[in-house]
């Protein structure tokens, strides 16, 4: 049984009343939810109470929670806090990785690389860190422009944004000093790769959506 406007909407006012706001993420449960609805309609069963059955089963699902991979200052229905983290979880092992790769260059500070025209080098990647940082700022500002909130704007926001401080911590450190290059140096740089890898998957996945939401 088709469900009409004003269910509809009564579904989605529930879904934002959850914290679901993000639209994305939206649509998804909204999707499922509403074909619940049907499926118990089509067996006589009433809207009123359809619609109670499905907010007790998915209630488990839209409890609040938070993870350590999203960040536990952020806390959201355990269904977003979900997807969130399936989402993000292989990129922050990369960071660990480089983060305990960055440990032992500071505890193992005797092992270094000769680089040769270290200075050209070191301009290369300045200049690569400024650009990135530039095209991250402007990947912000068009996903600011196009005012729709989805999970992946809150990852971009929250993960990606902290690469903007990239460029003044390079200018304290002593990257490539003496024209050698340790761990600590290597680190630097995958972590910006890594970073910027991610930057991109997030703003195309942000794109792909609001695309297709268009459409």
């Amino acid at each position: 049984m088709e469900l009409t406007t004003h269910q509809i909407q009564r579904v989605e006012n529930y879904l934002k009343h959850k914290g679901i706001y993000y639209e994305d993420i939206k649509i998804e449960i909204l999707d499922h939810f509403l074909s619940d609805i049907e499926d118990q309609m089509y067996n006589n069963i009433s809207f009123e109470d359809a619609f109670t059955n499905s907010k007790l089963k998915w209630l488990p699902h839209l409890t609040y929670s938070s993870s350590f991979h999203t960040g536990y200052a952020y806390s959201k229905p355990k269904f977003v806090i979900e997807k969130l983290k399936t989402f993000v979880k292989y990129n922050n092992y990369k960071i660990y990785g480089i983060t305990l790769l960055l440990i032992l260059g500071i505890k193992l500070n005797k092992f270094e690389i000769v680089v040769p025209h270290s200075s050209i080098v070191r301009a290369i990647v300045d200049g690569w860190i400024l650009f990135t940082s530039a095209a991250i700022i402007i990947s912000y500002i068009f996903i600011l422009l196009k005012k729709v909130k989805t999970s992946y704007r809150f990852i971009f926001e929250t993960q990606i944004l902290g690469y903007l401080f990239f460029p003044l911590f390079m200018r304290g450190s002593n990257f490539l000093k003496n024209g050698n290059a340790d761990l600590f140096d290597i680190s630097i740089i995958l972590y910006s790769i890594v970073i910027v890898h991610f930057a991109v998957k997030v703003f195309r996945k942000h794109l792909e959506f609001i695309k297709t939401d268009i459409a």
